[in-house]
């Protein structure tokens, strides 16, 4: 076991103990605008009001239109506007994520990590005929496009099931209308989803109230099962309302506001990652946890066989709690229960 650990350090000096920074790819902090013209004038309005889209899906909520520090900023918005570009008849734009984070903070807002929980969506509908079916991403791609660019507009990573051969076979329109959390969670492991979500959606054109769309949602999350009902006079409307209330709760659940931790908030910490049985694991682990947004730096601190132990070092204040709300939407890193000691904060295990 000496052995097979020293090899693996004489590869770790040869690779490097620590890496710089290297931030999450996500659209986050860019929007895509339709424009008329390239002139002057629409663009500074569209990037005012692509200030506003950004600010939504960086914070999951929404009323920053409102907000008296966001019309300062907008007065003079061409200070966070980093880059655009059109492309026919849309304008492309990229914020500052450091002016943006900034104007969070200001305004009190709280902000999702740049990791985000993958969310399914299980959605069946029963038309005026009281005929029930499921919603697919093969079976109906309109609707698959227009559910994608509302979570888009919230920050949040939606797909909906193909409903091929596979999920036909494994899920019926009843076990959806039904709610079975087990049969939906079985077949919810091939999309490597962290949240689960369902809807049922009823058309009944005889509404009294002029409302003849309810849907009914529920939310499958580790710990959690929330559930709510919303009417609307359009299908649309009923969507949307249930794919806002979804970033809400999650945002409730994960957003955090940089200046609620303490002073202290930006000091190492550490991590055990379990099964790291060669230098190539030791490459991917290191470039996994550098890549979580909260991470300024991750240096190895000790190996004892199968155990490797990082220091990390997070950034803009975030801290420990940061950091390991990133790590649990890793599917790589499940968390090894009761497996923590007084010199590591957590143990996880490396799973390829």
């Amino acid at each position: 076991m000496a052995n097979r650990s020293l090899g693996l350090i004489m590869v770790l000096l040869l690779v490097g103990f620590s890496m710089s920074a290297k931030a999450a790819v996500t659209p986050l902090y860019e929007t895509t605008l339709s424009c008329q013209s390239q002139g002057e004038s629409e663009r500074q309005a569209l990037f005012k009001q692509g200030l506003i889209q950004v600010l939504e899906k960086v914070s999951g909520e929404s009323g920053f239109e409102r907000d008296e520090k966001v019309k300062r900023a907008q007065e003079r918005i061409t200070d966070y506007v980093e880059q655009y570009a059109y492309q026919g008849n849309e304008l492309n734009v990229r914020f500052s994520a450091d002016l943006i984070n900034r104007l969070m903070n200001q305004s009190g807002r709280a902000m999702w990590g740049q990791r985000r929980p993958n969310v399914i969506l299980w959605l069946a509908v029963e038309e005026s005929n009281q005929e029930r079916r499921l919603v697919g991403a093969e079976t109906d791609p309109t609707l698959q496009s227009q559910l994608e660019k509302w979570a888009s507009e919230k920050g949040l990573p939606l797909l909906l099931p193909l409903m091929d051969l596979e999920d036909v076979s494994n899920v019926s329109v009843t076990d959806v209308w039904g709610q079975f959390s087990t049969t939906l969670q079985q077949a919810s492991k091939r999309y490597d989803a962290q949240i689960i979500l369902v809807a049922k959606l009823i058309h009944n054109p005889a509404a009294v109230d002029g409302k003849p769309w309810v849907a009914n949602w529920q939310m499958l999350t580790a710990t959690e099962t929330p559930s709510w009902s919303v009417t609307g006079q359009t299908q649309e409307e009923v969507l949307m309302q249930g794919i806002a209330s979804t970033s809400h709760y999650l945002m409730g659940r994960f957003g955090q506001k940089s200046n609620s931790f303490s002073a202290t908030s930006d000091k190492p910490f550490f991590i055990g990652v379990d099964n790291v049985q060669n230098g190539n694991d030791y490459t991917n682990v290191e470039k996994y946890l550098m890549n979580l947004a909260p991470a300024n730096a991750v240096n190895i601190r000790r190996i004892d066989g199968l155990l490797a132990v990082f220091e990390i070092t997070p950034r803009d204040g975030n801290g420990r709690e940061a950091f390991l709300q990133a790590l649990q939407f890793e599917r790589h890193f499940p968390r090894m229960q009761d497996e923590v000691t007084s010199e590591v904060d957590l143990i996880v295990r490396w799973t390829p």
